[in-house]
């Protein structure tokens, strides 16, 4: 992404199942450095079980730090 005091914007999408462990410990990362995560999905059910959400290969999202 960008370095410390950038702003950044990526919108990426899963093309195939094995990504979604990476995406994983993306998330995670960019959860540990204050950003925000914004995903799309058909429909949400209650459970927020982020790893099966992901590997229905329907979500598109983005980041962008939270500060911006």
């Amino acid at each position: 992404m960008n370095g410390p005091g950038d702003s950044g914007f990526l919108v990426e999408g899963i093309s195939n199942p094995g990504e979604a462990e990476e995406r994983q410990a993306w998330l995670s990362t960019v959860d540990r450095v204050g950003g925000a995560v914004v995903v799309v999905v058909n429909a949400l059910s209650d459970a927020r079980d982020w790893a099966a959400l992901l590997a229905e290969e329907r979500a598109r999202g983005g980041f962008m730090p939270s500060d911006h």
